[in-house]
């Protein structure tokens, strides 16, 4: 199992929601603070957890915030985890 992160610009956050509330089964979105080049900003980190099939829908999504937000870019990461659910079946 990974966990992707995706961070970006905090802009579009409806139509960010709705394109992973279609994509994805589940996914977690925080806010922050963030700095790309000496600039602060607003952001999101976009968590999934995922298999290593999800690899190529997860970046698919990431370009396409990329695109509707017109960035020059969007952070994706991915870590290998080990997960335990207390009180249901993953």
């Amino acid at each position: 199992m990974y966990l992707y992160r995706i961070q970006t610009e905090d802009i579009n956050r409806d139509a960010i929601e709705r394109i992973f509330s279609r994509r994805f089964d589940g996914f977690t979105i925080l806010a922050g603070s963030g700095y790309w080049r000496g600039t602060k900003e607003n952001c999101l980190v976009i968590e999934v957890l995922a298999d290593a099939e999800a690899c190529d829908c997860i970046l698919s999504t990431a370009e396409w915030i990329k695109e509707f937000n017109e960035q020059e870019s969007v952070a994706v990461t991915r870590q290998q985890v080990e997960i335990q659910m207390v009180g249901a079946e993953l």
